[in-house]
């Protein structure tokens, strides 16, 4: 419970992005991929990233990391203007 109500994904419904490293343990692609299914949102995007060497926490590299910097980051951005543009 969230503020006294149920925390259900059934009830999200709105655009939903989603990074996941492929080969974590932590936060497995299959547990992301099960709870995207569980949502009624029509427009998910997962989108996929490895991380960046010598970055220690999985998590921090793809915020900080180099390959995040110059692969992933633009991708969001253009995810988030495209969906931006979708609603008006």
């Amino acid at each position: 419970r969230v503020g006294g109500r149920l925390a259900d994904p059934r009830a999200i419904d709105v655009p939903i992005l989603a990074v996941l490293d492929p080969r974590s343990r932590i936060v497995p692609p299959s547990s992301i991929e099960a709870y995207r299914t569980c949502t009624q949102s029509t427009r998910v995007q997962l989108l996929e990233y490895a991380g960046d060497t010598g970055v220690v926490m999985q998590h921090v590299g793809v915020l900080v990391g180099r390959n995040a910097h110059e692969q992933l980051w633009p991708r969001i951005c253009s995810w988030l203007r495209d969906e931006a543009l979708s609603v008006g």
